[in-house]
């Protein structure tokens, strides 16, 4: 939703011919090397043990393909490095992710990571906290997404505007229009849970813009979920409007 034109990260893919050849000895180091350094990783796009979409020099995404990689040797590799050193793996399932992907990281005891924003039923509507799965990090939002301030005030669709990310005004305006939606959905959910701030009600007109109160309630509402771990990030504890990062783009 956030990418309609893909992404090109501009890093060169590793080859899994010459991973397996060399018995996985970079990833084995990897992993060893920051493992050293605390309790718990965050292993960015966690679908590229099982598949990642390689991209030809000087083209668009949409020319890429998928390639295969050895899910079970290396998803096995990363269960003994992270056993050996006591250190806790979350493994970010964002974006096109096959469910059987998923069921594979459970077994494996990887923390799945789930967002906020992207936790809905088949109807759109916000899951409530009992439906997060007991192994997962619970988080509100991410460095890639918009902050909540930033989320309720619409920043991040006004830069992209500015960036000419959306292919047309309609697809401006569907952008606009399934924000306030996904608002509404949001206080909704809150006050399905009893959580709604003083002087706040389901109607958007209530909540013009994120407050210090509805930041609190949106992670009291994460508490409220089995999840093992549930993180709070310091740009929505500050109010910042930014987003650390913006996808999909470079300069």
């Amino acid at each position: 939703a956030f990418a309609p034109e893909g992404q090109n990260w501009g890093l060169p893919p590793i080859n899994p011919h010459a991973l397996r050849a060399s018995g996985y000895e970079m990833l084995i180091q990897l992993l060893r090397n920051n493992f050293r350094s605390g309790g718990a990783i965050r292993l960015d796009h966690v679908m590229a043990f099982c598949r990642l979409f390689w991209i030809p020099r000087g083209r668009p995404a949409s020319e890429g393909t998928y390639v295969q990689y050895p899910f079970e040797d290396l998803l096995a590799i990363v269960a003994l490095e992270s056993f050996r050193s006591k250190t806790l793996v979350i493994g970010e399932d964002l974006g096109t992710v096959p469910d059987w992907v998923r069921e594979q990281l459970a077994k494996a005891r990887v923390l799945s990571y789930r967002v906020f924003y992207f936790e809905r039923g088949a109807n759109g509507a916000m899951k409530s906290p009992g439906d997060y799965p007991a192994l997962s990090l619970a988080v509100a939002t991410t460095h890639d997404l918009p902050t909540l301030t930033g989320f309720w005030s619409g920043e991040d669709l006004h830069v992209r505007a500015k960036l000419g990310a959306f292919a047309d005004d309609a697809a401006q305006r569907w952008a606009w229009e399934e924000r306030q939606r996904g608002k509404a959905g949001i206080l909704h959910a809150l006050q399905r849970e009893g959580l709604l701030p003083n002087d706040v009600t389901e109607d958007l007109a209530t909540a013009p813009a994120m407050t210090t109160e509805l930041c609190h309630a949106i992670h009291v509402y994460l508490a409220r979920t089995p999840s093992f771990l549930v993180l709070a990030n310091l740009e929505d504890g500050l109010g910042e409007l930014s987003q650390t990062n913006l996808p999909g783009t470079i300069d």
